[in-house]
Formats: structure tokens, sequence, C-alpha cells
């Protein structure tokens, strides 16, 4: 990733469009995973930003080692908008919410898996 690239992409917000349920103490899933989706586009992540990932089919090399979603082979993307930053955001987040959670066990229950939800207790 070029550094006009990275930019721009430090430009965007990470943020999903229902930020304000982040303070509701009950929202303690949505709220870990809005933060640490915002750390994982943060110029501070070390492999770059997440989203970049995610959107480019090819940013980690050849397939099968690029991870890119949506687009098939030899397509072109160009630069994640804020659009696109806010949609992922607010998808991330709207996994922690109660319905997101059973999205996500029903997901592991069909890959036959078993997705428990219990908070650590202190020691």
């Amino acid at each position: 990733m070029e550094n006009a690239q990275l930019e721009v992409l430090e430009l965007l917000i990470h943020e999903g469009v229902e930020t304000g349920r982040l303070d509701h103490p009950s929202s303690d899933i949505e709220r870990a995973l809005a933060e640490l989706w915002k750390g994982w586009n943060s110029h501070e992540n070390i492999s770059g930003p997440a989203l970049y990932f995610l959107l480019n089919p090819h940013a980690l090399g050849s397939p099968p080692s690029g991870f890119g979603l949506f687009h098939p082979v030899g397509t072109q993307l160009g630069e994640p908008s804020q659009r696109d930053a806010t949609v992922a955001a607010t998808i991330i987040q709207w996994l922690g919410t109660n319905i997101g959670r059973l999205f996500l066990v029903e997901a592991f229950s069909r890959a036959e898996y078993e997705l428990v939800w219990k908070k650590k207790t202190a020691s």
C-alpha cells in the first residue's frame, strides 16, 4: 500500500451509524467490536487498515493469499470511501447486538461449532 493510499484511508471515520448505543451498559459486546474495528483501521495497525484488505481482493498478494471478499479476480475497486467505512463499522457493531449475536450463533451452528456467550467472572 502506498503512502498516498494510507493518507486517504486515515481520513476515514470508522464508526457505525448508531454510535450512541455504545454508551449503554448492556452494549459491552457492541462496544468491544466497534472499538476493535476502529483500532484495526487506525494508523497504528501494523498490517494496515482492515477495511482496505477486506475490499481489495489482491491486497495481500495473488490468490489465494489475498482475501478481498466482494470482487472477482481482476477487478479494480479504487479507494474505500467514507460510506464503505461507515457500512463496515455498522455491520461489525451490529454483530454485538442481540440479533447480531443470534446470527453468529446460527452461523457457527451451521458450521457445526458451538458459540457460547458467557461473561467472564472476576477471579
